[in-house]
C-alpha cells in the first residue's frame, strides 16, 4: 500500500478498510462541531457513524480516504474525497468533494491538515478533477484560515433552513403528488440540468437513502412545485450528551413526569398563596415553576424520539426545492408542510435543506440558525468564480 513518511514522524498512507474502520470512526467521534463557550456548557454531542467508516465515501463511483498514522501506528487523522460529473458554470466538468477532514486533538497544530488536504487533492486532479470544494461552518475559523492558505476561495454562501418537526402537524392539508424512479427524473430534470453543480438524479433517486419526490401543480396558473426527500441520519448522526443536563437524565421517563408533577404542583401552591396575598416573591415563584411545567412538557415531547428511539433519526433531508409560475412559492410551502409531516412520522426531529443564501426559493423556508460556506480551488490555479444562488446541492454531500 502507497506510503509516504514525514519529518516528524507521522506515515501517511491510503485507508485499509478492514484495518483501519474502527479507528478512522474513533477518530470521527472525537471531532466536534464549533461552539461558542455557552454553547459548549449547556450542549454537548458526538458524532457518531451509523456503518461502515468508508460506506459515506462510497456513495460516489470513483473516491479516495488517506489517512495518518503516528509512530505508534495509531490513526490520527483522515480525510475523504469524492469525484462526481457536474454541470459547472455552464459546461461539463469532474469535480472533487473533500470531506471529513479530522485530526486528532494530540496531533493537531502539526501541519497534518495541510498535508492531507494536499495529498487528496493532488490524487483528485490525477483523477482529472477540474475543480475541488468542501463545506465549511462559517465559524469555524481554523478551518477557513487553513483552506484561505491552501487556495480555496468562496463560492457559496449558504444558509440552511431546519425546521423543528415537534412544532408541525402529523397531517398536512390538500394533496401531492409523489414519484420515484424514472418518473421522478424525468419531471425534475428539466429544471436542473444547467444549474451549477447539478450531477444527475438517476444515481440519486437509485439511493436506498433517498425517500420520494413531492409534486404539487396549478394548472390554471402553469404554478409548480416540488422538494424530494432523503435519509440524512442512515450514515451518520449525533450522540447527544448533555442537553443542559445529561442526556440519561432528561431521557427519563422518571425526571420527565416528576418534573410535569412537581412543577404543576408548586404553580398551584405558590398560585393560591398570591392571590390569597400577592408578593412579588410569590408572583415570580409561580411563572419560575409555571415554567419548569411547560419544559418539562417540551422535553417528554421533543426530545423523546432523539433520546429514547433505538436508532436515533435525526435529520430529514429535503433538496432539490424548485418552484416555478405565478403561485410556485405557494405551492412550495404546501409542498414542505407534506414534507414535514412525512419527516415527523418518520421519527425525524429536524428537516434540513441546504440553500444558498440567495437563492430564489429561499423566501419559502424557514430561516436557519447557523450559516456555512462552500470552498473551491481551481486545477488551473485560477479563482473559482462564485456558483450561481440556484445551484445544486447533493445530498451525499453531509
Amino acid at each position: 500500500m502507497p506510503c509516504k513518511a514525514l519529518e516528524n514522524g507521522f506515515i501517511v498512507r491510503e485507508f485499509d478498510p478492514e484495518k483501519d474502520d474502527e479507528a478512522c470512526k474513533r477518530l470521527e467521534a472525537h471531532a466536534q462541531m464549533k461552539a461558542g463557550y455557552l454553547q459548549k456548557l449547556l450542549f454537548k454531542a458526538q458524532l457518531v457513524i451509523n456503518d461502515r467508516y468508508a460506506t459515506k465515501v462510497n456513495q460516489y463511483d470513483n473516491h479516495a480516504i488517506f489517512v495518518v498514522d503516528n509512530e505508534e501506528g495509531e490513526v490520527v487523522a483522515a480525510v475523504c474525497l469524492g469525484l462526481k460529473n457536474v454541470t459547472l458554470y455552464g459546461k461539463p466538468a469532474t469535480v472533487g468533494y473533500l470531506f471529513d477532514l479530522r485530526v486528532h486533538e494530540k496531533a493537531q497544530r502539526k501541519g497534518l491538515g495541510e498535508t492531507l488536504s494536499n495529498k487528496a487533492e493532488q490524487w483528485a486532479f490525477d483523477q482529472g478533477a477540474t475543480m475541488i470544494y468542501l463545506t465549511v461552518n462559517s465559524n469555524n475559523t481554523s478551518a477557513l484560515s487553513l483552506y484561505a492558505k491552501l487556495g480555496y476561495s468562496v463560492v457559496s454562501l449558504r444558509e440552511p433552513s431546519n425546521s423543528l418537526l415537534v412544532f408541525s402537524a402529523q397531517n398536512a392539508k390538500g394533496e401531492v403528488e409523489t414519484y420515484k424512479g424514472r418518473d421522478a427524473v424525468d419531471i425534475l430534470t428539466p429544471y436542473f440540468e444547467s444549474r451549477d453543480m447539478f450531477t444527475g438524479f438517476e444515481g440519486l433517486f437509485n439511493s436506498p437513502f433517498y425517500y420520494k419526490t413531492l409534486v404539487a401543480r396549478d394548472e390554471s396558473t402553469d404554478s409548480f412545485a416540488s422538494v424530494s426527500l432523503w435519509n440524512g441520519s442512515a450514515l451518520t448522526g449525533v450522540l447527544l450528551y448533555r442537553v443542559v443536563l445529561p442526556s440519561w437524565v432528561i431521557g427519563s421517563r422518571v425526571f420527565q413526569y416528576s418534573t410535569f408533577i412537581l412543577g404543576l404542583w408548586l404553580s398551584i401552591c405558590f398560585g393560591s398563596t398570591a392571590y390569597e396575598e400577592f408578593s412579588l416573591l410569590n408572583g415570580v415563584l409561580c411563572v419560575v415553576f409555571l415554567a419548569v411545567v411547560l419544559v418539562g412538557a417540551f422535553l417528554k415531547h421533543s426530545l423523546d424520539p432523539v433520546l429514547c428511539a433505538p436508532k436515533q433519526q435525526i435529520r430529514c433531508r429535503c433538496f432539490a426545492p424548485v418552484c416555478s409560475g405565478p403561485n410556485g412559492h405557494i405551492l412550495l410551502k404546501h409542498v414542505l408542510d407534506h414534507a414535514k409531516a412525512f419527516a415527523k412520522q418518520q421519527g425525524f426531529a429536524v428537516l434540513i435543506c441546504n440553500l444558498d443564501r440567495d437563492d430564489p426559493v429561499r423566501v419559502s423556508f424557514s430561516r436557519g440558525a447557523y450559516r456555512t460556506q462552500f470552498h473551491a480551488k481551481m486545477r488551473d490555479g485560477s479563482v473559482a468564480p462564485r456558483f450561481q444562488p440556484d445551484n445544486f446541492f447533493d445530498p451525499r454531500d453531509i
